[in-house]
């Protein structure tokens, strides 16, 4: 439905134009004023002589942009396309216009739904509103969320366990968090789950790239004995923080740090501790799409 009414919207339209014999015209001014004919002729004979009467220029084509389409035909449409494509898909909905968010590596994806849908939509990459130059920015930034943390709190300790590595610019990995209590007293405390991970300069609490797509996250409770731990669910994206480098952080080696226990949550019933966990490494490669 959505693509019919998206082919009723475009049309082609060619116009061939000819130029116009001017020598005509020019005969038959001299004919009715030898004074006109004597002092424009000859640039009226240049005139005639330069174009060629029965030259023809090239087809010009016209192309109109699709027609802005209701809510309940881009709804429609976006349920196909993010049924066929779902790895690739952020969220999509709203109005005035629809907003449409894709994984920060993909471009080539963003340029053929910008063509296809036109106005009817807004497309946004990573953090960062596509095209690049568009102005829109996702407000507030999350990148600075490494400001006033911790590495060791009230005895509780975090480290990171990446599923991989090495991973695309772009892309999404997953891990795990482990929360220890490495003090001689139990410990208890309050968060969610999955975490993300945030992406900084090696030895530096500087993002420069987070997990940008939705998160269903669930409540935590825990109380740690010595020596025992709590795992968390991870998630690690590579949304690019800067728009001057692009939609997705640049290939290189990098480090990853999470948030395990937030400011808003708390450690024996205390809050406002950001308690963050040790840097793991991680390379970004090229994308090779």
């Amino acid at each position: 439905m959505a693509d019919a009414a998206l082919n009723r919207g475009r049309f082609h339209f060619r116009t061939r134009s000819r130029s116009l014999s001017s020598s005509a015209f020019v005969g038959l001014f001299c004919a009715l004023s030898l004074l006109a004919c004597s002092s424009k002729g000859s640039s009226g004979t240049s005139t005639a002589s330069g174009s060629a009467g029965n030259s023809e220029t090239p087809d010009q084509v016209t192309t109109v942009p699709p027609p802005t389409l209701p809510n309940a035909t881009l709804k429609e449409a976006f349920a196909a396309e993010s049924a066929k494509r779902p790895d690739v898909f952020r969220a999509w909905g709203g109005s005035e216009p629809f907003l449409v968010r894709l994984r920060a590596d993909q471009e080539k994806y963003a340029a053929a739904l910008n063509d296809k849908y036109g106005q009817s939509i807004r497309i946004r990459l990573g953090l960062f509103g596509y095209p690049l130059n568009s102005g829109e920015i996702l407000s507030p930034s999350p990148c600075a969320l490494l400001a006033d943390t911790r590495t060791e709190e009230s005895g509780l300790k975090a480290s990171v366990t990446l599923s991989s590595a090495v991973i695309n610019a772009g892309g999404d990995l997953r891990g795990t968090l482990t929360i220890t209590n490495v003090g001689i007293e139990p410990v208890s405390f309050n968060g969610g789950e999955p975490r993300t991970g945030l992406i900084v300069r090696p030895g530096t609490t500087e993002v420069v790239g987070i997990y940008d797509g939705e998160i269903a996250g669930v409540g935590i409770t825990a109380t740690l004995a010595p020596g025992e731990s709590k795992e968390l669910e991870m998630l690690v994206g590579t949304a690019s923080c800067d728009a001057s480098v692009g939609f997705a952080v640049p290939p290189g080696d990098y480090e990853v740090i999470t948030i395990a226990i937030d400011a808003a949550e708390d450690i024996n019933g205390v809050k406002g501790v950001r308690l963050a966990s040790a840097p793991t490494g991680l390379k970004i490669t090229a994308n090779p799409a």
